[in-house]
């Protein structure tokens, strides 16, 4: 757990920017590193798939990377505060509906919780294939 854990997220995204200040001010240990992966050179430079970055949110340590519901489990296990939650999310994988909850609120976070729009930067589904 010495090793930081850098947290891609969408720095353009206002639900994304409110969680990862929520998530700093929770991180006293200083075991994240929070990235935005609309930074130039970002994607290059971790070796993030862009259209991968844009759909889920995405962790790297130890040169391995983590996206979805795994990044969010990989957060959580370096922020003690967040440790109750640990074993609703085991639960969550368990029954296979983690990665399911993780998609649904990842292609609608432009409109979960946002006091303003993403301006056309958020990923906005075709209205025919949402589920």
């Amino acid at each position: 757990m010495n090793v930081p854990l850098y947290v891609f997220y969408d720095g353009e995204c206002p639900l994304c920017l409110r969680t990862a200040r929520w998530l700093r001010r929770l991180d006293w240990q200083r075991r994240l590193v929070w990235v935005s992966f609309r930074a130039p050179g970002v994607v290059t430079r971790f070796g993030l798939d862009p259209v991968r970055a844009e759909a889920r949110l995405q962790v790297q340590a130890d040169g391995r990377t983590l996206e979805g519901i795994a990044a969010v489990e990989a957060i959580v296990a370096r922020l003690p505060a967040l440790w109750p939650l640990w074993p609703w999310l085991v639960l969550a994988r368990w029954v296979g509906l983690g990665q399911r909850l993780y998609d649904w609120v990842a292609r609608h976070r432009w409109r979960l919780g946002a006091r303003q729009t993403c301006a056309g930067v958020c990923i906005r589904p075709d209205p025919s294939h949402e589920g």
